[in-house]
């Protein structure tokens, strides 16, 4: 673990940064005349072709046939309604293009494409033949845009905080909770942001076409924009989960720190350090000993099996007489040094060969002149003098 935090210190802030920039481009998709080409619904006015109001009387056209007067009045279109080419819908504002020119409207939260008064339809002969499929898909579109504005807000405020609460968390564990609660909630606003934006420019798009495709109008779902959110929902995922592992991390670091980090009454360290499961008499912890498994929560209890005293028996290191140092690591985590010199470990390795070996005399060299030469190092009895105290008793 103490490997990897380092990186664990570092992929928060990257990732959040990420997903903070790509809420910002949604936010500000159309704002000042900007990003225009991220946005969720296009509208094309080129072809629009909308009959007189009085086209299908056929005594006013007779006439005007026979007066030269025209009583019926002229078809709409696109330049006789004074339109733009384009209309792009974003989240807070919507543009109209005309070639290079760009206009958008001012930004505000809750902000409202009405086609019938935007695109002038009132004023031509479909005001009042709307479809209803349309008019619901387009009141479900005006209660979902105040949400909308409101949830990639919060989103990218929380995403814009989980960076500082990264950097904070690298030098203190227990921000790194915070950080996790907070790109939490930036995860699920953004969620469902993402998804009710779908769901709704979905449905108006496929209600406007139904709508005004005999009329020659146009529209389609833009995929720039809701490919951004998505990846921005992916990264503060990302960020979420690498949070929730720190502090994992950081809460198993604390209560491995409370169980070896006093085993001696005196605050000093022991001659041994233990390892292992259960209650050992005369080993410390910090909130006490270790026996009073009762009153220090950070002590797991002994299972079944862990009372039984030949199932789970203790190891024993052994340190000899070299005080245990108390170092931190690059993750804030405590661990127990013991410092050793280079003469003390080779001691160790030649007491070590020089061990007597069990099994080594009962083994013979091989060749002529090692045949009846025993290998090892097993030490030899005399058995004459190996009882020798009890001999004298006698």
């Amino acid at each position: 673990m103490a490997g990897r935090q380092p990186i664990l210190n570092f992929l928060p802030f990257i990732f959040s940064l990420i997903s903070f920039i790509l809420i910002l481009l949604v936010i500000l998709a159309g704002t000042n005349n900007l990003l225009t080409n991220l946005y969720y619904l296009r509208t094309d006015t080129a072809n629009l072709i909308v009959p007189a109001k009085l086209s299908n009387s056929t005594f006013l056209r007779d006439i005007s046939t026979v007066s030269g007067t025209d009583l019926v009045g002229r078809d709409a279109s696109a330049t006789s309604l004074g339109l733009a080419n384009t209309y792009t819908l974003h989240l807070l504002t919507s543009c109209a293009k005309t070639g290079s020119k760009v206009d958008c409207a001012p930004p505000h939260i809750g902000f409202k494409f009405d086609p019938r008064v935007d695109l002038r339809l009132d004023s031509t002969a479909l005001v009042g033949s709307f479809d209803g499929d349309y008019t619901s898909a387009l009141r479900s579109y005006a209660n979902v845009s105040r949400f909308l504005a409101g949830a990639y807000i919060l989103s990218a405020a929380l995403a814009a905080f989980a960076p500082v609460v990264a950097l904070f968390s690298a030098r203190f564990p227990k921000a790194g909770i915070l950080g996790a609660v907070n790109s939490l909630g930036a995860t699920l606003f953004l969620l469902a942001g993402n998804i009710a934006a779908m769901v709704t420019f979905k449905k108006l798009d496929s209600a406007f076409n139904k709508a005004f495709s005999d009329s020659g109008l146009k529209s389609s779902t833009g995929s720039t924009l809701t490919a951004l959110s998505w990846v921005a929902f992916v990264f503060s995922l990302l960020t979420t989960t690498v949070f929730f592992i720190r502090a994992r991390g950081a809460s198993s670091a604390h209560r491995g720190r409370r169980a070896v980090r006093s085993i001696d009454p005196n605050g000093k360290p022991g001659g041994a350090l233990v390892t292992g499961a259960g209650p050992i008499e005369g080993a410390y912890a910090e909130g006490g000993a270790l026996g009073a498994v009762g009153n220090d929560p950070y002590v797991k209890k002994p299972g079944f099996f862990g009372r039984i005293p030949t199932w789970n028996k203790h190891n024993y290191v052994q340190v000899e007489k070299h005080p245990a140092l108390v170092r931190t690591d690059v993750g804030g985590r405590e661990e127990a040094v013991v410092v050793e010199s280079p003469d003390d470990a080779r001691r160790r390795l030649d007491d070590d060969w020089n061990a007597e070996d069990d099994f080594a005399g009962e083994r013979t060299g091989r060749g002529i002149a090692m045949r009846n030469l025993p290998v090892g190092n097993k030490k030899t009895r005399d058995m004459n003098t190996a009882y020798e105290p009890y001999s004298n008793a006698i």
